[in-house]
């Protein structure tokens, strides 16, 4: 086990004070997730910040430095900047090469949005969707070494292939280089306008939650939003030799608006599960993932609470209903996870047509192929006790009833 004794850190403690940050120990106890030294340590290796640029991270750190860092996280804190330092020449080498290729880039077609809450089956839709060549997603690379991958992307591959997890933490899907990852990751390493930011300071929790749908946040972070949107999935598209780019990150579900303003022509396909199962995967989630990249201690574990949990679930769709018709008829099409899972040669033939996505024919049986290699994949099941079901009932009506469930 990692033992971090308070004596040995009184200098370094006193130290960061001075520099205007403060430090709060965390004992042990009910409710408090424990790593071994192998999970910690490996868990440095792949903190989705290491991609940070120096200047995003020194702002995170000063919006920050009011709110204490836990013992727990000082040495991924120390870690992350040690390597952000290191890899500071690279990035601006990669800037320089940026600024002369992409001058050249134009989108030759606007995305596809696929849109749903984590854990209502995004993944598995856009890793048969991505089966065809005529789009490129954005991947491990992409994401996290997104100050990097245009001048150095095989190095990038290189090292990410070693360091990644074999599987995801909470369901146990594999994770390479090359398939679909979520580019809100990306963008938590470009700007301090990013929800997943909450993660990592979780005494902040609340600040960041409005940069899940970017609501009530300032004009200017709206705009360096967009501005580093635009430019990010310009840079993929360069790297991917102008594809069509296949998009996944749930935070865009409540971001029609913003997501049309800048491709007007995007399509959309939004995929819903049960609201039960979801809440249940997403909690899962939460346990796995705050541990694992949070640098402080969260206020009596309220950031991955289940009432943050509800009101994040609440808050996406509530945005998405508002913003759903502002996307025309013929650019969005809605599909439920469990008819996914029954017939999914079915429900992406459909998208195809709904879309009028080209080339279904020509791919058909290759997509095959990949959903007939995944047929013996188990997902989690959840049991629910009594109380949370009731609550959820409550809380979700408007879903349960939108969309069909029994409650």
């Amino acid at each position: 086990m990692i033992i971090l004794t308070a004596k040995p850190l009184d200098a370094v403690r006193q130290a960061w004070k001075l520099s205007g940050f403060t430090f709060v120990q965390v004992a042990a106890g009910p409710g408090v997730t424990v790593m071994s030294s192998n999970r910690y340590l490996k868990g440095l290796s792949t903190h989705f910040l290491l991609g940070c640029s120096l200047i995003n991270w020194f702002r995170l750190l000063w919006s920050n430095r009011r709110q204490p860092l836990s013992l727990h996280g000082f040495p991924k804190f120390l870690f992350v900047t040690a390597i952000i330092l290191l890899l500071t020449p690279f990035r601006l080498a990669d800037r320089l090469i940026s600024s002369i290729r992409l001058k050249r880039v134009v989108f030759k077609q606007d995305p596809v949005f696929v849109l749903g809450h984590w854990r209502s089956g995004t993944t598995y839709l856009v890793n048969i969707l991505s089966c065809d060549p005529q789009f490129g997603v954005t991947n491990a690379v992409h994401c996290f070494a997104p100050h990097l991958f245009l001048g150095a992307y095989r190095l990038c591959d290189w090292i990410l292939r070693r360091v990644l997890p074999k599987k995801r933490p909470m369901d146990n899907i594999e994770i390479d280089t090359i398939s679909s990852q979520e580019e809100e990751f990306a963008m938590a390493n470009i700007t301090p306008c990013s929800f997943y930011h909450m993660t990592v300071f979780q005494r902040n929790w609340r600040t960041y939650s409005h940069y899940m749908d970017l609501t009530d946040i300032p004009e200017k972070d709206i705009s360096e939003w967009k501005q580093r949107y635009h430019y990010l999935l310009k840079k993929v598209t360069c790297q991917l030799k102008g594809k069509q780019l296949l998009l996944k990150s749930p935070v865009n579900t409540c971001r029609i608006r913003y997501l049309l303003e800048l491709f007007p022509n995007a399509k959309f396909v939004h995929i819903y599960r049960n609201p039960y199962q979801v809440f249940a995967s997403t909690r899962k989630l939460y346990k796995r993932l705050f541990p694992l990249f949070g640098i402080q201690s969260a206020v009596e574990d309220e950031a991955a609470s289940e009432e943050v949990q509800m009101k994040l679930y609440e808050n996406m769709y509530n945005k998405f209903f508002a913003e759903k018709n502002l996307i025309p008829e013929n650019r969005l099409v809605e599909i439920r996870y469990e008819d996914l899972v029954s017939d999914p040669s079915g429900v992406v033939q459909f998208i195809y047509t709904q879309l009028n996505l080209p080339g279904y024919p020509e791919i058909q049986s290759k997509l095959d192929s990949y959903i007939k290699s995944k047929k013996n994949y188990q997902s989690n099941q959840y049991v629910m006790d009594p109380e949370t079901m009731i609550k959820l009932s409550a809380r979700f009506r408007f879903l349960l009833d939108k969309w069909g469930y029994k409650i």
